[in-house]
Formats: structure tokens, C-alpha cells, sequence
């Protein structure tokens, strides 16, 4: 049974996947509500004008996005940008282009460590042709 204190109200509660009490995790998914509707009725808003109209921090907003719980809207293109070549992007960290990138960079490695296995466990060094 692990007890913390709720970074938030300063409460104590159980340890959750959350990080915080359940009243201040009902308050923030109320907020967050609130935030959604918002975006969805004024489609376009600019990133200062949804914090101000709905009390949400431009911090939290962009948390949101990086997240993938919000979409960008084109008023926020400016706000939110790809971690690696800057472009704006609609949710996550990071643009297609880059993420696909990553991802085959990744492979990439993953394929060249296997290959090096290969020759140290056979001695012989193989194509990835005869490994399939």
C-alpha cells in the first residue's frame, strides 16, 4: 500500500498510474472537457485565446497535444512543433516525415545488431537475402 501526496491539493492517496488524487484527476478531465468543446466550437482559435476562454494554462493545452489526447487546430501551427525539424504538427512529438524516419533509423539498427550477432556466433558474414 504506497500513500503520496497529490502534487496538486497536497492531499494524501493511494499511488496511482494518475500521479494525483481522484478529485484533482476528476477536475483536470473536467477541464479538459471543457477545453475539447471548446476547440471543437471555434475551430481555428489561437493557442491564447483557448487558454483565456477556458481557463486551461497554454502549458497544460500543449501537454494535451504532445500527448495525443488533442489535435492542433490551424491556429495552433505556429505553437506546436516537430521536435527534430521544427514543422508544426497536429499531435504527438514529432511529423510524419521524421517519425517514419526514426522509426526505419531504429530498424536499421535493430537489423545491423542482428547481422553482427550473426557473425560472431557463425564467423561468416551474411546478406539479409540469405537470412530470410
Amino acid at each position: 500500500m504506497d500513500v503520496k501526496n497529490c502534487p496538486e491539493c497536497g492531499k494524501m492517496y493511494m499511488k496511482n498510474a494518475f500521479g494525483r488524487c481522484d478529485a484533482c484527476r476528476n477536475n483536470e478531465e473536467e477541464k479538459f472537457q471543457i477545453l475539447k468543446d471548446y476547440i471543437d466550437e471555434n475551430k481555428g482559435s489561437m493557442l491564447g485565446e483557448i487558454s483565456k476562454e477556458t481557463g486551461v494554462s497554454v502549458k497544460r493545452i500543449l501537454g494535451y497535444i504532445r500527448e495525443g489526447r488533442l489535435v492542433a487546430t490551424s491556429g495552433m501551427a505556429d505553437d506546436v512543433t516537430c521536435k527534430s525539424c521544427g514543422k508544426p504538427v497536429e499531435k504527438g512529438n514529432f511529423c510524419d516525415a521524421c517519425a517514419i524516419k526514426m522509426n526505419n533509423d531504429i530498424k536499421d539498427m535493430y537489423e545491423e545488431k542482428d547481422q553482427q550477432a550473426d557473425i560472431k556466433r557463425t564467423g561468416v558474414k551474411m546478406n539479409i537475402q540469405n537470412r530470410l
